[in-house]
């Protein structure tokens, strides 16, 4: 849908200026692991109970805050390494 709407767009506007890339490969890269995400997600819903796909989702800010941590630098306070912990206890309690 989204390679539609985009496709549209373009003819459209006739603006293509914005898609044009040198790191066609990161892209795809990035692509395939989105693709993968996504996939890895569909098929939990189809087999875990409902109650763990949704306690695993609750997860999410508490990975982000992590992987922003190892990969990009961001600082890691107490008070946000406290709320990563509470976060996972909060999906632990639930699950």
């Amino acid at each position: 849908m989204g390679l539609l709407v985009i496709s549209f767009i373009l003819l459209v506007t006739k603006n293509y200026s914005g898609f044009s890339s040198k790191r066609l490969g990161l892209h795809g890269l990035r692509n395939t692991f989105h693709f993968a995400g996504q996939y890895g997600w569909l098929l939990g819903i189809t087999v875990l109970p409902l109650a763990e796909v949704f306690a695993l989702e609750f997860t999410v800010p508490l990975w982000t805050a992590i992987i922003a941590w190892l990969f990009l630098g961001e600082a890691i306070t107490m008070r946000k390494l406290a709320a990563i912990g509470l976060g996972l206890v909060g999906v632990l309690v639930c699950w």
